[in-house]
């Protein structure tokens, strides 16, 4: 039996990668599958894009316009509207490889399978080497696993309808649009490993990212960004008894104030931030 797709796009205030975006996704086959994409809030030319590409749509498509920042309530509203057995979710800079829904359906054919990861590559040569994962080994994740970020991206990542509804989707106090302005993929693929799912990454799916950052500025702004969200996901991690103390490990042994002082003060920062959430979350 063939699994259907919804492919789920949130974006905000970028038309111009959105229409390259909604282009490439123009030349992949039809089939069982719908495009879903979620404007945040946008005060540019986004709802016309998103208009005209619906107009001459080649697949079932449909439009959500909702107010105010929020990666994680955007996807989620999108997910709510969804028909799909997966959700497969990708970034409106991102251009999907024309095999890309086939692929996706292929290495979801385990049912054990909550999550999928696939390859992220850069499109543009020129941009930095970054947000990209090229690695063509495949992984597999077992039921409650410590995910390290990194290994699966939110630019190609996909989840079973059945995983993301028993964890309550994503966490929409982390990502961008809060002050964890990431995390919110792998804070996402770690619930649904603990609530006993399998994972994987895997090559087949492929998306290109065109994500336009250049120079040492830019991939400094990043980086701080990632760290921040990184100790906001340990931080979580920490209140889950079986991962407590892998994630405890991992964030010991790569902590250095010598030499990442920075790093480190701002995943403290994360964690700091991800506090309210964590005392929220604790049974009384």
């Amino acid at each position: 039996m063939t699994l259907t797709v919804s492919l789920i796009i949130a974006t905000r205030d970028r038309a111009d990668s959105l229409r390259a975006c909604l282009a490439s996704i123009a030349q992949l086959d039809p089939g069982d599958w719908e495009l879903i994409v979620v404007d945040d809030g946008s005060t540019d030319s986004t709802r016309q894009v998103m208009e005209a590409f619906g107009r001459d749509a080649p697949i079932p498509f449909q439009m959500i316009h909702k107010s105010g920042p929020g990666l994680s309530e955007a996807r989620n509203r999108g997910a709510a509207v969804a028909r799909g057995e997966l959700l497969a979710f990708t970034d409106d800079d991102c251009y999907p490889a024309p095999d890309f829904i086939e692929a996706l359906r292929h290495a979801f054919e385990d049912p054990r399978l909550g999550f999928v990861g696939g390859r992220v590559l850069l499109h543009d040569p020129e941009d930095l080497p970054i947000t990209i994962q090229a690695s063509n080994q495949p992984v597999r994740f077992p039921p409650v696993s410590f995910l390290l970020p990194g290994r699966i991206h939110g630019a190609n990542m996909a989840v079973r309808r059945a995983g993301f509804d028993q964890v309550g989707g994503f966490g929409t106090w982390i990502g961008p649009g809060t002050k964890m302005a990431s995390g919110e993929d792998v804070e996402l693929l770690a619930r649904i490993s603990a609530a006993g799912w399998e994972g994987a990454y895997d090559p087949r799916p492929v998306v290109y990212h065109h994500h336009r950052r250049r120079g040492r500025e830019a991939l400094k702004s990043l980086l701080d960004v990632y760290a921040v969200g990184r100790g906001a996901y340990y931080a979580t991690l920490l209140t889950n008894p079986k991962l407590r103390w892998i994630t405890l490990k991992t964030w010991w042994r790569n902590t250095n104030l010598k030499r990442h002082r920075r790093r480190s003060a701002l995943e403290l920062k994360g964690a700091w931030y991800a506090l309210p959430h964590i005392l929220r979350r604790r049974p009384r």
